[in-house]
Order: structure tokens, then C-alpha cells, then sequence
């Protein structure tokens, strides 16, 4: 298990690797603070049995070590293409699409690029986390001013330093994708319609494979499925339009088509795209009075076969690739 132990507040940088679990140093860091709780260092052994006739298991070998991290923090504009490129794996050109002062990136499901090198400076300590793979993403709208994310990663190698001075540091632009309000967008079913999203979760998981050796202490490099499950929830006040058109397609058991739209100042924009999702499990949705209705309902999203299960576009103003290699 991962070492358990009290949390601190750091600021982390990432960078992409050009060989797997070779530690990279960032170019750029974030502008917003993570918790992080001890190494997240794993060690697994083995116990050696011989047959020399002692009943008592020799001295254990080490046959697995590697790192497990969540990083949790702000969802801001600027800076989590690296993330994103590694939690779906492909961006959709390669270089941004730009329209007048603004740049889009697109990323939709693929292979992940070979790793990222993680810095989390603490307070007293520097921990460097090399052969970063991504398992999944927890996107949280609503609930708080901001909207939020947790990337969850395996890795290979933690190495111990001291803590760099933030003054030294390029960071990201501060730019916070705030919670869902009227300039933003929810369609359901192919339909635009009026809501008022009071909360909204998108959850992205990719299963891994940790690779152990045979009584070696070698760090193996993890191996990421490429299958993805997407699921999420959302919860809010929708027009009776809104209500029909969502009710129909769960009582119809048909696959509908969501798109969650968060707006900034200018030109700054993400749009998390599921062509197909259906809905459910927990029922119709409550109606109350006054024409509105409340209503929180699941979603599962798939690969129909022509749509991928989840498309992530990201716009804002500037077209540095931060993720070349």
C-alpha cells in the first residue's frame, strides 16, 4: 500500500518523457496548490521457501516497486493539455487549431504517450516521480466557485531532493474554469436545452497492469489498457423541454448524446463531447412545482462504434506545445 502519512500542500510540475521512467525536469509548473501525502511509494516481496528443512520462509525478495500519486487540484485553461494528452492518449491535430487569438486542442482516446516526470515540492522536500501513467480523472462542475479535477497515476521511480524555490519557477497562467453558470451549455439527446446544472461529475478510468519481476528489484514499466469506461452524473434544475426530452430516452432505454460546455472570459473554453450515453439506473427524475425540475441522473458513455466514448476540447490563447517530445 501506499505510505500513509499527513498531507501537504506543494506545488508540482510535469514533463513528458522521451524514455520511459527517465526523470524529465518541467519547464512549466502549476498555479495552484495540490495535497500530496507521503512518497506514494509501493514495495512488494515475495518470501523465498526452500526445502532445506526449516519451517521458517527465508529472508523476502523484492519483486515490485513502483509509485501511486493523485493529483488534485483547480481545472484551469492553461496547462492540463500534458494531463489530458495522458489521460486519453491523442491529440486531435498536431499542432492546435486556431481560430483569430484563440487555440484549440482536441483529445480523444488513444494509446498514452510513453510517460511524464512528475515534481511535487513541499515545504522541506522535492519528490520526483518518474514513468508517470495515467489511470483515470474524476472532473468535478459545480460544488464549490471552481471547477476541479483528480488525475490519478502509476509510476516507476521516486527519487528524494530539496525543495526548489517557487521564485526560479515558470507557471502556468492562472486561468480557473469557474462552475457551471448561464453562459454555459447542456445538450442532451441532440437538443440544446435550458438547465441549470447545480453539480456535474465526469469520471474517466483506465485499468493497469502492474508488472512484478521474478525476485529482481527492476522497475517494470506499467502497462495501461486502452479500453476506457466513462461514467458520470449530473444534477440540476432543467425546463420541462429539457425533462421530456431526458425522460423519453431513459423510459425508451436510447442512447443519448451529452455535451457539457464551461465558458471563461474571451475566447477560453472546454467541452467535454459523449455522443453516446445512456441513462440510469436510479429512475424517472423528481418533477417539482413552480415548471422546473429537479432532477439527478447517471450516465454511462460508450464508443458506438463511430463516436469515441469521450471527446476533451480546450481553448484559450496561446498554441505553446507543452507536451512536445
Amino acid at each position: 500500500m501506499a505510505n500513509e502519512a499527513a498531507s501537504f500542500n506543494c506545488f508540482a510540475g510535469v514533463a513528458p518523457e522521451g524514455t520511459w521512467n527517465t526523470p524529465v525536469a518541467p519547464d512549466y509548473y502549476f498555479n495552484w496548490l495540490t495535497g500530496i501525502s507521503g512518497a506514494g511509494l509501493n514495495r512488494e516481496y515475495e518470501f523465498n521457501e526452500t526445502m532445506d528443512g526449516q519451517v521458517q520462509s527465508r529472508e523476502p525478495s523484492l519483486v515490485l516497486t513502483d509509485w501511486a500519486r493523485t493529483i488534485e487540484g483547480e481545472l484551469t485553461f492553461d496547462g492540463h493539455e500534458m494531463m489530458l494528452r495522458q489521460l486519453l492518449g491523442e491529440v486531435g491535430d498536431s499542432d492546435p487549431v486556431q481560430d483569430d487569438d484563440a487555440y484549440t486542442w482536441t483529445f480523444t482516446p488513444a494509446s498514452q504517450p510513453t510517460g511524464l516526470t512528475l515534481y511535487a515540492n513541499m515545504d522541506a522536500k522535492l519528490y520526483k516521480y518518474s514513468g508517470g501513467k495515467m489511470t483515470g480523472a474524476t472532473f468535478t462542475i459545480g460544488g464549490g466557485p471552481v471547477c476541479t479535477v483528480q488525475y490519478n497515476m502509476v509510476g516507476g521511480t521516486v527519487a528524494a531532493d530539496t525543495v526548489e524555490a517557487r521564485g526560479d519557477k515558470t507557471f502556468y497562467t492562472y486561468n480557473p474554469v469557474k462552475r457551471v453558470n448561464a453562459s454555459s451549455t447542456l445538450s442532451v439527446g441532440g437538443t440544446e436545452v435550458q438547465a441549470s446544472l447545480t453539480g456535474a461529475t465526469i469520471n474517466i478510468a483506465r485499468s493497469v497492469t502492474r508488472e512484478a519481476t521474478v525476485f529482481s528489484a527492476s522497475v517494470l514499466e506499467p502497462q495501461i489498457s486502452n479500453k476506457f469506461q466513462v461514467t458520470g452524473e449530473l444534477t440540476g434544475w432543467l425546463s420541462s423541454a429539457a425533462y421530456t426530452n431526458i425522460a423519453a430516452d431513459f423510459e425508451g432505454g436510447t442512447d443519448s448524446g451529452i455535451i457539457i460546455t464551461l465558458n471563461g472570459a474571451g475566447d477560453l473554453e472546454y467541452v467535454f463531447t459523449m455522443e453516446s450515453c445512456y441513462l440510469g439506473p436510479t429512475g424517472d427524475p423528481v418533477a417539482s412545482t413552480g415548471g422546473l425540475v429537479q432532477c439527478t441522473w447517471p450516465f454511462w458513455a460508450w464508443y458506438d462504434g463511430t463516436n469515441d466514448a469521450l471527446k476533451i476540447e480546450v481553448t484559450h490563447a496561446t498554441s505553446t506545445d507543452y507536451f512536445a517530445e
